[in-house]
């Protein structure tokens, strides 16, 4: 028998929103206007609410497209991982897996998942 896939990101679905991602371990990702399409302007002194998310090897579910996935390498020399061009982050508010408190924090702050506009990749 084949062991089932470890995925690196997955999705959970909310009823009232719709699925959104999350990382191997069920942490949920986020992304933020503040990006403004798929730049990232994220100031680095919000980095320690909004750590930044990177997997060396993505596996998705077969309900996602491995090719919406992509990294940029950020000021600090320090990858991150893009979802249809947007940088994804942790909020280190959500202590367990499936915790979305970050969803609309300042109203720039939004759960990853197929809402998201299809932005120009940046690299």
């Amino acid at each position: 028998s084949s062991a089932a896939p470890i995925y690196t990101i997955d999705e959970l679905p909310i009823p009232t929103i719709g699925n959104y991602l999350t990382d191997g371990a069920g942490m949920t990702l986020y992304y933020t206007t503040i990006d403004n399409a798929g730049k990232r302007n994220v100031d680095d002194s919000e980095l320690d609410d909004w750590p930044i998310f990177y997997a060396a090897k993505i596996v998705v579910p077969p309900t996602l497209k491995r090719t919406d996935f992509s990294m940029i390498k950020r000021p600090d020399g320090k990858l991150q991982t893009t979802y249809k061009g947007w940088p994804l982050y942790y909020y280190e508010k959500d202590d367990e897996p499936s915790d979305t408190i970050g969803q609309g924090v300042g109203w720039v702050w939004f759960l990853a998942g197929s809402n998201i506009p299809q932005a120009t990749p940046i690299h």
